[in-house]
């Protein structure tokens, strides 16, 4: 995903990561101090103000995400299918 996605400061990505866990995994807890018009009227001023994901209360980078599992799982498969006896009772 060249040029979609940042990978300089990986333990923002993690903080971010964390709290979308902690913070955001239940909607209605993350706003349970809002009605929904506050919340369209928070979101519609976020909107107007250009969208900064500065601003965002929960930051999620879905595209480090997918490629950090990605390269995850390649090395896991990588590390594996050398540990691991082969079918064949090769090694």
């Amino acid at each position: 995903m060249s040029g979609h996605t940042v990978f300089s400061d990986l333990k923002m990505l993690f903080r971010a990561w964390k709290d979308v866990f902690t913070k955001a995994r239940y909607y209605y807890e993350f706003y349970e101090d809002r009605t929904w018009d506050e919340q369209r009227q928070e979101g519609e001023q976020w909107l107007a103000r250009g969208a900064s994901i500065d601003e965002a209360k929960v930051k999620y980078f879905p595209n480090e995400l997918q490629c950090l599992t990605e390269a995850l799982n390649r090395y896991i498969e990588d590390w594996l299918s050398h540990r691991l006896p082969r079918e064949d009772g090769g090694t």
